[in-house]
């Protein structure tokens, strides 16, 4: 094959000189796009609230002052990008340049929310909009930020309402279909004109959901239950001692006369409450209980496998741990044992086919073949996530890979999983009389502690950057750990929407 050459050489010249343009444009100009606004991101537009010598200021993220320290406070810019900051007692907003957008009149001010903010002048609150003009007078005693949809939430004296931008005022939100509230006899359930749904008095209700679709209101009269979907319809009366929450089959369990059965999202019941006990349907089978015995129905109640198990749990892999004679094993969906009972615990089948077994006093995990991948040597066990599981000995957390190494050997009193940046909070605890408090450290998936747990505060971005900080000072690390803000400051920010904190250990 020929050579392909370039017959002026000066083309290559203008060749390498494009792209060394290109690279720096994507590199210097910040090849994060960091002018786009991520709500998970360390850093908003490029920025960061930060405290230094007393007074809050903004920074890149290189560290470098954008904005200078001169408030008295600071918070984070929002998707608005514009950001609240205090001068002494009166608040006011600022762009990403640092320019003010309105003065500095206010007694209190909230971030920013979908093009409007909620300000406090002269003890009441109301609404401004992005070009600092009050679009709804401060009359209200709170008010609460705007939602998506339009509306913000707002209290005057000891009564909530529902306004709309416009500053038009509902007692019920306009596109809502179920109201409830109260607790015990003051419990309410109503639509949204405010009219009863039930002609009963109510006596407690709780809203529940695993899945958004089944969303569902439970009520009880006269100590039994009931439900009302989300929609504002009468699932069934309360006649219930109980109803699970609907899973994402769309089907709940309920228990009436102490025997449990199985509804739909209608409230018709799929199958009649006659069993001891039962579980939810998983891989199409249900475990339940009747004289004493488990076995296996579908949901068109065809018993699949016989009542022979003093225990079950759930199809998983196509297998279910069972107990009989007080050993748990495994059986496939034709009821004949594929791992004989042989365990004094067992669970369900879980990543890459693993499950956690127990023998003696002592976990380990088996493949779906009934192999010991890992000996029972631990006090305890978690499933594996991302290829690495928890495993606690002396009172302590660590973790090992899928061979059984230890990637961390329990040394720390608790931990996170590791997410997708390899990163894993640890925390130590203290205890000082009846006071308990709790310090916090880092490491990596290699198993490298790259802050011991000493540390009041750790987030990580979704941008790949890392807040640490404590009594002394804070500082900001990328994934690859290098400090990228000197620990050199009072205090930064920590304002994300949702973001691997220390919170995520409990």
């Amino acid at each position: 094959m020929k050579k392909r050459t370039l017959k002026n050489p000066s083309a290559l010249f203008i060749l390498i000189l494009l792209s060394c343009i290109l690279l720096f444009c994507f590199f210097g100009c910040g090849g994060k796009k960091t002018a786009e606004y991520d709500g998970d991101a360390v850093f908003k537009f490029g920025l960061i609230a930060a405290k230094k010598d007393g007074k809050w200021g903004f920074i890149n993220e290189k560290g470098k002052t954008v904005i200078d320290f001169k408030f008295d406070s600071a918070e984070n810019f929002t998707k608005d990008a514009i950001a609240p900051v205090r001068i002494e007692d009166k608040w006011s907003y600022i762009d990403t340049n640092g320019d003010f957008i309105t003065d500095q009149r206010f007694d209190n001010a909230e971030p920013f929310s979908n093009g409007f903010a909620s300000v406090k002048l002269n003890g009441r609150w109301g609404f401004i909009d992005r070009d600092g003009e009050m679009i709804i007078e401060p009359r209200y005693s709170k008010s609460f930020r705007f939602y998506e949809d339009g509306y913000a939430y707002v209290k005057a004296g000891s009564f909530s309402y529902v306004i709309d931008t416009e500053g038009n005022q509902y007692e019920r939100h306009p596109e809502q279909s179920v109201f409830s509230g109260g607790y015990k006899e003051t419990s309410y359930l109503q639509d949204k004109n405010g009219n009863d749904i039930l002609d009963v008095e109510i006596e407690d209700i709780f809203c529940s959901y695993r899945h958004e679709e089944y969303k569902t209101y439970t009520y009880t009269v006269n100590g039994k239950k009931g439900f009302v979907d989300k929609d504002g319809n009468i699932g069934c009366d309360a006649i219930y001692d109980d109803i699970y929450s609907f899973e994402e089959d769309g089907i709940a369990i309920i228990v009436f006369e102490g025997k449990y059965g199985y509804i739909d999202y209608s409230g018709d019941v799929l199958i009649e409450p006659e069993y001891e006990y039962a579980y939810d349907f998983s891989e199409e089978l249900a475990g339940v209980k009747l004289n004493g015995k488990f076995g296996f129905i579908n949901k068109s109640e065809e018993l699949i496998i016989d009542y022979t198990f003093d225990g079950v749990k759930s199809f998983s892999f196509g297998l279910a741990a069972v107990e009989m004679d007080g050993k748990w094993g495994y059986i496939d969906k034709n009821g004949e044992y594929y791992i004989e009972p042989c365990f004094d615990d067992a669970y369900d089948f879980a990543e890459n086919g693993i499950a956690r077994v127990k023998l003696g006093n002592k976990w380990g995990f088996i493949d779906n073949e009934g192999y010991f991948i890992i000996e029972p040597e631990f006090e305890d066990v978690s499933d594996f996530w991302n290829g690495f599981a928890k495993v606690y000995a002396d009172g302590k957390c660590g973790f090992i890979d899928l061979e059984g190494n230890y990637l961390i050997k329990p040394k720390y009193d608790m931990m996170t999983y590791f997410y997708g940046m390899g990163l894993a909070i640890t925390t130590t605890e203290y205890f000082d009389g009846c006071l308990g408090y709790s310090e916090y450290g880092l490491v990596n998936s290699e198993g490298k502690e790259i802050f011991p747990p000493e540390m009041d505060r750790i987030a990580i971005g979704s941008d790949g950057y890392i807040i640490v900080g404590d009594e002394e000072s804070w500082g900001i690390y990328d994934w690859e750990l290098n400090e990228i803000v000197p620990r050199e400051f009072e205090e930064i920010d920590v304002s994300i929407d949702y973001s691997i904190t220390a919170s995520l250990l409990y």
